[in-house]
């Protein structure tokens, strides 16, 4: 059986961007990654690889945005209206 052909390049900034948005929430709301995995019951590396732009399951995605307190739609719409974490 052959590989599954590589994904576009636009998928991986697509999860990169969502990552960073995701990261930003996170110091927004002045949480660690480790208060975040333990809030969303997720390990630390599954926190880290979320922020970190890698392949992730949707249900990480969810738990995290319910830790954060955060409309799913604000982690994963173009314009989400994201705090600036400086």
């Amino acid at each position: 059986m052959p590989a599954p052909p590589p994904l576009p390049e636009w998928v991986h900034d697509r999860r990169r961007t969502h990552g960073r948005r995701i990261q930003d929430w996170r110091r927004f709301r002045g949480f660690t990654q480790e208060q975040t995995a333990e809030r969303a019951g997720l390990s630390l590396s599954s926190v880290q690889r979320i922020e970190a732009g890698g392949e992730i399951r949707f249900s990480a995605v969810l738990l995290v945005a319910e830790a954060l307190g955060v409309p799913i739609g604000s982690l994963l719409s173009r314009d989400p209206g994201a705090p600036d974490a400086e």
